[in-house]
């Protein structure tokens, strides 16, 4: 599924892949407002731009590195996994530039 320039976590996307071709926003809501399962997976894409997950207030998002944006560049992949109440872990590919 594509997505745009901003785009909220939503129940339906859970278990799908979404693309991001021109650069994403992703809000990471908190449990209040989006009621995602723990064990929620979701998967992106990124085909020429950038994907950056914005966390809402009492979000934890966990990472391999303090940021949280897929790299720039061509065929980058990310998944988030909720892993608490409003905690989140995101799995990304490594950039080896």
């Amino acid at each position: 599924m594509n997505i745009t320039s901003t785009h909220t976590l939503m129940l339906t996307d859970i278990g799908k892949l979404l693309v991001s071709r021109s650069g994403t926003v992703v809000t990471v809501p908190s449990n209040a407002t989006v009621a995602l399962a723990v064990g929620a997976r979701i998967d992106f894409a990124v085909y020429s731009s950038f994907l950056y997950f914005d966390p809402a207030s009492g979000v934890t998002l966990n990472a391999d590195t303090s940021r949280v944006e897929v790299d720039t560049g061509t065929f980058q992949v990310a998944t988030l996994v909720k892993i608490a109440t409003n905690e989140w872990v995101l799995l990304k590919t490594v950039d080896e530039s």
